[in-house]
């Protein structure tokens, strides 16, 4: 039995790729959901420590000041950020037809995707992992990056990328 990975940012793209290795792998392995969130806000300041972050000069409330967050408003966006976390690993789940298998994992982390993916891939000892890739062109990856050519560079094990499907049926492809 293989433990399959299953990186997953919640779009239509992530959970056909799901749903697709289900479909080449079979479903007598570990599946393991993940998905990978930005962590929580930007470091926090203490009420009043605007007018000491204001940018050349300015002080609070001015041009370039710093916002400042109370430990609730934090909270409140940690909280929301894994409900939206949660709600993608159950999106992808629906995805796969109701034969994803019963003891499916679901992994929510934070941080940056491609790092994390292969971090959690040699975390749960992962045979495969498989990614959706919308094919981006070279200036593309090249000005924002890819997520799944990072994985596919850095993974301990093995990468399934799935692409997605043109309007005609073709380019579809595995990597």
């Amino acid at each position: 039995m293989a433990r399959v990975l299953v990186a997953t940012d919640g779009s239509e793209l992530a959970v056909a790729a799901g749903a697709e290795a289900l479909r080449l792998l079979g479903s007598g392995h570990a599946y393991t959901l993940l998905t990978v969130l930005p962590p929580p806000g930007a470091p926090l300041l203490a009420e009043g420590d605007a007018a000491v972050a204001g940018v050349a000069g300015v002080g609070a409330g001015g041009l370039g000041a710093v916002p400042t967050y109370d430990s609730q408003v934090a909270e409140d966006e940690a909280r929301a950020l894994e409900r939206e976390g949660r709600d993608i690993l159950e999106r992808t789940a629906d995805g796969f037809g109701g034969e994803l298998p019963a003891g499916a994992q679901r992994e929510l982390r934070y941080g940056d995707a491609g790092p994390a993916i292969c971090e959690v891939a040699a975390d749960v000892g992962a045979d495969v992992v498989v990614v959706g890739s919308h094919g981006s062109g070279f200036v593309r990856r090249v000005l924002v990056g890819s997520v799944s050519q990072h994985v596919v560079h850095h993974s301990p094990c093995p990468v399934l990328v799935v692409r997605q499907r043109d309007q005609d049926g073709t380019g579809s492809a595995s990597e």
